[in-house]
């Protein structure tokens, strides 16, 4: 059972993470995917995965409390970080390759840098359902239980906006230019339907909502794609991936 998937920077490979406690690394140059590595170690479920800007390396977290950094070239595990004291749900690369942030159930935020197995900051509040960092490094997004969006301003973690939204958040995905956020809502019964929203994260407003697929039990991640992030693209638990205009929220395939 695979819970998170990640293309690297280059786009010749995909990185699944998997229940079963293992992370394969697959070339999606040919024909067909071919699995060219498999990383273990951890203790427990997979569920989030990052590729350093300059995809030599890779981090990883899951269930087990516990974030790992990899050499992907030689498929090696370089150093545990160790402070969360609940699931870590998700993972953000700083610019520069040589810090990251994390979160998790704990309701805590940690700033690491590769050459220090402790952590560098550490923020308390909410428990932390996903996560990113703008490319500049300038802005970190967060979702969370209690369906709240949290904007930070870094290096600081100063928080700017916390803005309440009514359905069950369930992931997220920042812009390239980190002025605009895809949210991923349940459908929390049968007499509703999922959604995603379109933030404008500058004025704090949804200017945009997208429907068609399906998404209840699971959590199911949107992306931005296209020329100039134009469109909106997403799984579903019908097995299909749905394709909106961005700007028009028309459904295009």
């Amino acid at each position: 059972e695979v819970w998170f998937v990640q293309f690297s920077h280059s786009g010749k490979l995909l990185a699944s993470a998997s229940k079963d406690k293992t992370i394969a690394i697959w070339d999606v140059c040919g024909d067909k995917p071919v699995v060219v590595k498999v990383l273990s170690g951890h203790h427990d479920t997979v569920s989030f995965l990052a590729w350093s800007p300059d995809d030599a390396r890779m981090l990883s977290c899951g269930n087990d409390c516990t974030i790992k950094l990899w050499d992907m070239e030689a498929a090696a595990c370089l150093r545990n970080f160790l402070g969360h004291s609940g699931a870590v749900t998700a993972l953000a690369w700083l610019p520069g390759g040589r810090r990251f942030v994390s979160g998790g159930c704990d309701k805590k935020i940690f700033t690491w840098q590769l050459d220090c197995e402790e952590a560098v900051g550490e923020h308390h509040g909410e428990r932390v359902v996903d996560l990113a960092v703008s490319r500049d490094g300038a802005r970190l997004v967060t979702i969370a239980p209690d369906r709240r969006i949290r904007i930070f301003d870094l290096p600081h973690m100063h928080e700017t906006a916390c803005v309440a939204d009514h359905e069950n958040l369930t992931s997220m995905s920042l812009s390239a230019d980190g002025k605009s956020l895809l949210v991923n809502l349940s459908a929390l019964s049968a007499e509703t339907r999922p959604e995603i929203q379109l933030w404008d994260l500058d004025e704090k407003v949804v200017v945009r909502k997208f429907y068609g697929h399906k998404q209840g039990r699971y959590v199911i991640r949107s992306c931005f794609g296209g020329a100039r992030d134009s469109l909106v693209v997403c799984g579903s638990e019908d097995s299909q991936v749905y394709i909106w205009n961005r700007a028009t929220g028309a459904l295009l395939r």
